[in-house]
């Protein structure tokens, strides 16, 4: 299950109402002027009333609550069996996402999990459910409905390396995250200043999982010296 800090945003304002939303004080420190936001009368009647992601399910959600989606993709230094294995171990996300604090199994046979996070003094949890699990190539999850602030689904996939050197162990990592959040602060999520603000915690959090899968590898590595010698 992929668990990007991005999910900090929607997540708290999904709670919150629109006469409350700009006083967040953390908004107040990235947002431009509300006339930079708000789209113009003419180009609001051009608006449709929902942005549905590929393979959304209409029915489910309200109109109110469109489906917004980003992905990225990092080259990283594993081979898919390590990037896939590491990323099952879902206690393990604190470890490269700062945002969430606790991760749980609730059942893990049905591959449903608790997500804890606290951020700005804002505490939030969601369940969710593991519904793709193919190693070496896929893991794809979704939010449970009436279990957690917001709607939300992902997936993250290994795929075979375009990088030049055979020898170096190496996969692409695609990540893509999308929420459904109310409609007057999916207008915000459209801009595009903001889009890139939140793929860019998308990537941070591959780096540090580049990391961990790394740190992963050296210490097996090591176990098999000291077990060798």
């Amino acid at each position: 299950m992929v668990c990007p800090q991005a999910f900090l945003l929607p997540l708290t304002l999904a709670s919150i109402s629109p006469s409350s939303f700009l006083r967040t004080s953390f908004l107040r420190q990235i947002r431009p002027s509300w006339s930079q936001l708000r789209p113009s009368r003419a180009h609001r009647a051009k608006m449709p009333d929902t942005q549905t992601a590929e393979g959304a399910t209409p029915a489910v959600h309200s109109p109110e609550r469109p489906w917004i989606e980003h992905t990225v993709a990092k080259e990283i230094n594993a081979t898919r069996e390590e990037a896939f294995d590491l990323y099952c171990q879902l206690p393990m996300h604190p470890r490269w996402s700062g945002l969430f604090r606790h991760v749980e199994w609730i059942d893990e046979s049905a591959r449903i999990s608790k997500w804890t996070l606290r951020k700005l003094g804002i505490t939030l949890s969601f369940e969710a459910r593991n519904i793709i699990e193919q190693r070496p190539h896929i893991i794809a999850w979704e939010s449970i409905p009436g279990r957690g602030a917001v709607a939300n689904r992902g997936k993250v996939e290994f795929l075979p390396s375009t990088a030049s050197d055979p020898y170096q162990p190496s996969c692409l990592m695609r990540m893509s995250v999308a929420y459904s959040i109310p409609g007057f602060v999916s207008r915000i999520f459209r801009t595009a200043w903001l889009s890139r603000f939140i793929e860019g915690q998308l990537m941070g959090d591959a780096n540090r999982f580049e990391r961990e899968v790394i740190k992963e590898r050296q210490g097996k590595e090591m176990l098999v010296a000291a077990g060798g010698n």
